[in-house]
């Protein structure tokens, strides 16, 4: 039995089925994983995951375009209510943890991981739930200072 919390890219993933309709090779990728999710494995998603994708709809130009968008994603998030976690206090602390360890933006760094995917990683680490996202460079260190974050990049 695994608990797992879908990064904003997993979490489009699963809502548009892109990963079943028409693969790429590394969507093909992450299809094998989900297929490969038993009865006993569950999934979840930060409430940050779907705001970030429904900001994303917001960019879209063509009026049209994105009022369907909008719809049909707001309509497959409704039967993802269940398993959406609300940001609470003990997530945010742990997000100023983490925030407090990385690079200082203010101070001119540059961080890898955005404030958006940081609430992803303090949820995964508050609840110790395996998150699932592509993986860069910056998320690899992070979990080697962090035993108890688990990280999986299915598209890999």
């Amino acid at each position: 039995m695994a608990n797992y919390l879908l990064g904003d890219e997993a979490l489009l993933a699963f809502l548009h089925g892109r990963h079943v309709k028409q693969p790429s090779k590394e969507d093909a990728k992450f299809a094998e994983w989900a297929k490969n999710l038993g009865k006993e494995d569950f999934l979840f998603a930060s409430r940050m995951s779907a705001a970030v994708i429904l900001a994303s709809i917001e960019r879209i130009n063509k009026p049209a375009r994105r009022d369907a968008t909008r719809k049909e994603i707001e309509s497959r998030l409704a039967s993802f209510k269940d398993s959406l976690i609300d940001i609470d206090e003990t997530i945010l602390k742990q997000w100023a943890v983490l925030r407090a360890n990385q690079p200082d933006p203010t101070a001119g760094a540059v961080s890898v991981i955005s404030a958006e995917q940081n609430v992803e990683l303090a949820t995964a680490l508050t609840l110790g739930y395996t998150l699932v996202t592509r993986g860069n460079a910056e998320l690899t260190k992070l979990q080697s200072d962090n035993p108890a974050l688990q990280i999986i990049d299915p598209w890999v």
